[in-house]
């Protein structure tokens, strides 16, 4: 996360990864993803501002996809380029608030990839997602 740093959510620009980190959020098993990242690149340079707002609806388009409430952070790349959004895999259902591991479809991504400006000569969004163990 040191490649991201300062980090954002919801209501905040100033996240650090100990606060984002807290014991009790994620999944502690050695065998289970604790977190899924989407790399959000627009096509063309946004301000740090635009890449906030994109980040948040980026989050906020993902929870209303899959009906979760997720516990999520992002952070700009330091060459300015791209948001990395951090998912941790724990997370609630929005009905019932029961705990439940977060899925991350393909349609999802393409609905994530909509959000974000500018495409790749192939037509193809800049975005990657992968799941990684902490």
């Amino acid at each position: 996360m040191g490649l991201v740093n300062p980090l954002f959510d919801t209501r905040r620009e100033d996240l650090t990864p100990s606060e984002f980190w807290q014991a009790g959020t994620y999944f502690t098993h050695p065998a289970r993803a604790k977190a899924v990242l989407v790399n959000l690149e627009p096509g063309r340079p946004l301000g740090r501002e635009n890449l906030v707002h994109l980040g948040r609806q980026g989050a906020a388009l993902l929870e209303a996809r899959t009906g979760m409430v997720t516990d999520w952070c992002g952070g700009i790349s330091k060459d300015g380029r791209r948001v990395v959004l951090v998912f941790k895999k724990l997370a609630y259902d929005a009905r019932n608030f029961r705990r439940r591991e977060l899925w991350v479809e393909p349609e999802d991504l393409r609905a994530l990839a909509e959000l974000v400006p500018g495409r790749t000569r192939k037509g193809r969004p800049r975005e990657r997602v992968m799941e990684r163990r902490r």
